[in-house]
């Protein structure tokens, strides 16, 4: 198996990239072919991106997590270590690509959270 965007190679029975969070193919040719561009959850720097939210719960991350995969929005969870699956610090940032702002927000505030925060800052955290 190998990863269609860093090309990263994989034993059988891997279906993610540890590293950019896409699905494994086969092979690259059959990669080509489909013209894969999903890029959900890997920072990539010619995105514009917009932060809808704070969150703080293991948990909601990973229902975030797979509720914009699943409607392919463009994110960035910073302050989130996926190696580990863990918090870096007190909270996570949710950035999303400004062009999808009001999809994933419609789609996160429509989820109960215990530990969100809505966010008020548009502007990215400089590092």
């Amino acid at each position: 198996m190998i990863c269609p965007q860093c090309e990263a190679e994989y034993v059988d029975g891997i279906l993610e990239c540890a590293d950019c969070g896409v699905p494994l193919v086969e092979n690259l040719d059959e990669e080509e072919d489909e013209e894969y561009e999903w890029e959900g959850g890997v920072y990539n720097e010619d995105i514009d991106y917009i932060e809808i939210a704070r969150l703080v719960s293991l948990g909601d991350i990973l229902l975030v997590k797979s509720i914009l995969d699943s409607e392919q929005i463009k994110y960035y969870l910073h302050g989130w270590n996926s190696y580990l699956n863990r918090i870096d610090g007190d909270d996570v940032i949710l950035y999303v690509a400004e062009e999808q702002q009001e999809d994933a927000e419609n789609l996160v505030n429509n989820l109960d959270f215990n530990n969100y925060r809505v966010s008020t800052n548009t502007e990215p955290e400089d590092d």
